[in-house]
C-alpha cells in the first residue's frame, strides 16, 4: 500500500469528515502508514472543483487508494472516471441518504457507516459495499455513581427542520409530564440550550445522566450510523433511543440502554433510568461495550485490510522518477487550483444576485442569496484571493 489519499466534503467541524475521514487518517499516520488530506474545505462543498489536468506531472500510482467522503456532482464523477483511466481504486464513502448512485458506480468499493445503507446500495445493484461501523471519537472515565438530583439527559448532534420537530415531540409528549426529568439540547440550531462546540462538548455530555437519540420510519432516519449512540456509551452514558436499524445492533433492551418507539416506552425507560441503581449499571455496560468493540484500534484495522486489498488489486510499484518533492508539489498544486476555481464559482454567484431575488420574492442582500443557496456565513471569507464582497457577509 502507498498512501491513502482523502477528498473530504467538509472540515473537522463536519461530523462525517472527522469521524470517516480524520479520524481513520491519523490512525492511519499513527500506525506508520502513509496518509495525505488532498482536500479539506473550510465549509461544507459537495462538489468540489478538483481536477487532475491540474498537474504537469502524475501524483498518483498503483498501490494508492483515493477515498471521496461524501462529495457527489458533476465535478467529482469526472474525478472518479479519471482516476479509473490512470488505474487508480476509489473509495466512495457515505453515511446518509439520499443513494449517490452515479458516484458509487464510478468508484471500485463503496463504503457505508450504516449497514442499512449498505443494504440500499446493494438493492440497487452496488455489489462492492461494504458496512464499516463508526469508531468513537473520545472515551470518558468510567461510569460514576449518581445522586438524587433531577435526571438530566442530553440530545446532541448535528439539527435540521426533521430532527427539531423531534425534538419538540420528546419535549411536548415526555418531558413537559415528568418534572424529575429535563433534555439539554447541544447542536447547531438556535433553539438548543447551548452550542456545538468541540471539545467543549464532551464534558457537557459527560455531565449528563442519559443519552436520548429521535428518530423516525424514513429511510432517512433508517440510514443513519450508531457514532452518536456508541459516542454516548464511550462517554459513560446509558441511550434510551428511536429503534432504527443502527441503534437496534448496538442497544440491548434494558441492558445498555433501552429502544422505545412509542411515548409511554420514552417514559418507562426514564422512570427505570431515574433509579440510580439501574442508571449506574447500564452506564457500565454501555461503557464496556463501546470501549471493546468500538475503539479506533479495532475499527482502523478493518479500513486497513480494504485498503490493502484495493492496493494489492492495483499493483505497488510507484511510478520511476516521481520523488516525494514532485508529489508534494503537485498536490499543493491541484488544491491551489481547486479553491481558486471554487473561488471563482463563488464570485460568479454575486453576479446572479438580480436572479435569485426575483426568486426570494424581495430585494434580499447577498447574503440571503447565499443563505438560500445553502451557502454558509463566511465561506467566502476564508478563501484565498476572495475579499470585498466576502466582508458583507
Amino acid at each position: 500500500m502507498a498512501c491513502i489519499y482523502w477528498i473530504l466534503v467538509g472540515p473537522s467541524a463536519v461530523a462525517s469528515s472527522r469521524i470517516h475521514g480524520i479520524r481513520i487518517h491519523e490512525f492511519l499516520l499513527a500506525s506508520g502508514h502513509r496518509s495525505e488530506v488532498l482536500f479539506a474545505p473550510f465549509h461544507y462543498v459537495s462538489d468540489p472543483p478538483i481536477r487532475l489536468e491540474d498537474c504537469d506531472s502524475p501524483i498518483f500510482a498503483p498501490g494508492d487508494v483515493v477515498v471521496l467522503q461524501k462529495v457527489n456532482g458533476p465535478w467529482t464523477r469526472a474525478l472518479i472516471a479519471a482516476f479509473r483511466r490512470i488505474g487508480i481504486p476509489t473509495i466512495f464513502l457515505d453515511s446518509d441518504m439520499p443513494l449517490k448512485l452515479p458516484e458509487a458506480r464510478l468508484a471500485t468499493e463503496v463504503v457505508c457507516s450504516s449497514k442499512y445503507l449498505a443494504e440500499q446500495y446493494a438493492a440497487c445493484g452496488i455489489s462492492r459495499v461494504v458496512w464499516i461501523p463508526d469508531a468513537y471519537e473520545v472515551l470518558g472515565a468510567a461510569p460514576r455513581a449518581s445522586g438524587d438530583r433531577k435526571l438530566r439527559c442530553i440530545w446532541f448532534g448535528y439539527s435540521n427542520c426533521d430532527r427539531e420537530s423531534q425534538i419538540q415531540k420528546l419535549q411536548r409528549e415526555i418531558f413537559a409530564g415528568m418534572p424529575d426529568c429535563e433534555l439539554v439540547v447541544t447542536s447547531n440550531a438556535t433553539s438548543a440550550n447551548s452550542a456545538w462546540s468541540i471539545p467543549e462538548v464532551w464534558d457537557l455530555i459527560r455531565s449528563c445522566d442519559v443519552a436520548v437519540l429521535s428518530g423516525d420510519d424514513t429511510p432517512e432516519s433508517f440510514a443513519k450510523s450508531s457514532n452518536r449512540a456508541i459516542q454516548a456509551m464511550a462517554l459513560g452514558l446509558p441511550v434510551v433511543a428511536f429503534p432504527i436499524p443502527a441503534y437496534r445492533e448496538v442497544i440491548r433492551d434494558g441492558h445498555n440502554g433501552y429502544l422505545c418507539a412509542s411515548a409511554e416506552q420514552w417514559r418507562r425507560a426514564l422512570r427505570r433510568l431515574r433509579n440510580p441503581r439501574t442508571r449506574t449499571r447500564c452506564s457500565a455496560i454501555a461503557y464496556r461495550f463501546a470501549r471493546r468493540y468500538y475503539d479506533v484500534e479495532h475499527i482502523g484495522p478493518i479500513w486497513l485490510s480494504l485498503f490493502t486489498q484495493l492496493a494489492a488489486e492495483s499493483g505497488e510499484s510507484r511510478i520511476p522518477g516521481n520523488d516525494d518533492r514532485d508529489i508534494v508539489r503537485n498536490l499543493n498544486t491541484m488544491r491551489h487550483n481547486a479553491y481558486m476555481r471554487l473561488a471563482d464559482i463563488l464570485r460568479n454567484l454575486e453576479g446572479a444576485r438580480t436572479q435569485y431575488c426575483r426568486v426570494l420574492a424581495s430585494r434580499a442582500d447577498l447574503a440571503a442569496v447565499y443563505r438560500a443557496l445553502g451557502i454558509r456565513s463566511g465561506f467566502l471569507r476564508d478563501l484565498p484571493g476572495v475579499r470585498g464582497s466576502a466582508s458583507k457577509l
